[in-house]
């Protein structure tokens, strides 16, 4: 992984195996980060980026939230807090700041974090069925932003959530239908 200044163009999610919850960010050949999901089930996943790290985890049923930890620590850094329709959430980040993750098309391929000025920093498009995927954009105002590599690992953690999630509401209709 790389600790390269980050790209703006080029950048995307993809799963290298459909049998693991295992998602690499790359730009051309150079994998710039990693979100990894340690088991086969849970929410608890690892995402690195070059030298940093943090862990994520669902909590919480009536009132889900994913808390962003250190790696080997208790301590929340950050709070990221959807609403009861899934379709806006916000972040409560380091020194009290507020970062809105919004789903900007009907059908929730698209996701936006945006500042609570509503400026734009980064869009993640998802795509694939069996192999998982999304472009990452991010605009010059995320480029200028020091916690961008939290929002882009951050994003993808709660899509790839929500998506599980479908699967697994599908498969329990299905199952008893």
């Amino acid at each position: 992984m790389s600790d390269k200044p980050l790209r703006l163009e080029g950048i995307e999610w993809r799963q290298p195996s459909a049998f693991t919850r295992s998602y690499e960010l790359v730009s051309g050949d150079d994998v710039l980060a990693t979100l990894v999901f340690p088991k086969v089930f849970g929410s608890l996943a690892d995402a690195r980026w070059g030298s940093e790290a943090w862990t994520f985890k669902r909590q919480g049923f009536l009132h889900p939230r994913v808390t962003v930890r250190r790696p080997d620590s208790d301590v929340d850094i950050a709070m990221y807090e959807p609403n009861w329709t899934g379709r806006k959430a916000i972040l409560r980040g380091p020194g009290s700041r507020l970062t809105m993750f919004v789903a900007a098309s009907l059908f929730g391929s698209e996701h936006l974090w945006k500042t609570p000025e509503d400026v734009a920093l980064v869009s993640l498009v998802s795509r694939g069925i069996t192999h998982a995927g999304a472009s990452v954009e991010v605009t010059a105002a995320g480029a200028r932003d020091d916690q961008i590599k939290l929002l882009i690992l951050l994003g993808w953690y709660v899509i790839r959530l929500a998506h599980e999630d479908a699967a697994a509401s599908s498969a329990a209709v299905i199952a008893t239908g």
